[in-house]
């Protein structure tokens, strides 16, 4: 860690604390990846895109955006647009016309699970 006078510089600490989050955040998909795929085990490639999309923050957000009708609704950016994926499984990509479970309805599955993980962290997050 760089230091100025015997003490950390406020850039390195934001870098050391961002450091230490993507490594929680790895070892978390690292951990929840043949979870997923196991639940999804006809998602072929599209387990790897949707860890791509949470890795990238593609997730608008990692609450609920909306309520509608007592389900949450999400938004994932892919392929230059977004996306909305709501808690009932609906996604309005093509991939989800098709009857296929999309990267992006697995990018929210992560990413709600992320969120649980860290809350249930000692400290929280």
């Amino acid at each position: 860690m760089e230091t100025r006078n015997g003490k950390a510089t406020a850039g390195t600490v934001a870098q050391v604390k961002a450091q230490a989050e993507t490594k929680t955040l790895d070892s978390i998909l690292a951990e929840l990846t043949p979870i997923v795929k196991a639940t999804f085990p006809k998602a072929n490639g599209r387990v790897e895109r949707a860890v791509e999309l949470v890795k990238a923050g593609a997730v608008l957000e990692l609450r609920p955006i909306n309520h509608q009708n007592g389900h949450q609704v999400f938004t994932v950016k892919g392929n230059g647009r977004w996306y909305t994926v709501d808690s009932r499984g609906g996604c309005d990509c093509k991939d989800y016309e098709f009857g296929h479970t999309c990267k992006h309805q697995l990018a929210v599955w992560l990413t709600v699970r992320i969120e649980q993980a860290l809350d249930a962290r000692p400290g929280g997050r």
